[in-house]
């Protein structure tokens, strides 16, 4: 995970990161607010850039959430549906084992789509995509 953050990096603003669809479920909302969850998994404290003024822009989910996963942390958001929510592709295979040049890829595709969104006035709006 702190490869996939740096890697995000100066593209990105990864302000929060979320370590399984129950802390996303209860965090996510929070941030959608604008607000600073008020409790962390404590393997994600040093994770992201903790800048809870800022609202998201867009939820990116990486490739350990499925559809269940996602369906679950979406409803817990009802109400505060805002924003795109970029899904990994599992369709689409990098075609290498899980490390750094495999992080790269997967941001560099997640940066092209983030791109193309903002291109297309996507942002403040619910959406789902795939990168």
């Amino acid at each position: 995970m702190r490869v996939v953050m740096e890697f995000s990096k100066p593209e990105f603003d990864p302000i929060h990161a979320i370590l399984s669809p129950a802390t996303g479920a209860a965090e996510i909302p929070t941030l959608l607010r604008g607000e600073k969850p008020s409790s962390s998994d404590p393997d994600a404290a040093d994770l992201g850039t903790h800048s809870y003024s800022k609202k998201p822009v867009a939820i990116m989910m990486g490739g350990a959430y499925g559809e269940e996963d996602a369906k679950a942390m979406r409803e817990a958001c009802k109400g505060h549906l805002n924003v795109p929510w970029i899904f990994f592709d599992k369709e689409k295979p990098i075609g290498l084992e899980p490390g750094p040049e495999y992080a790269k890829i997967v941001i560099g595709r997640g940066k092209e789509l983030v791109k193309k969104l903002e291109e297309e006035d996507k942002f403040g709006k619910d959406g789902i995509y795939y990168y």
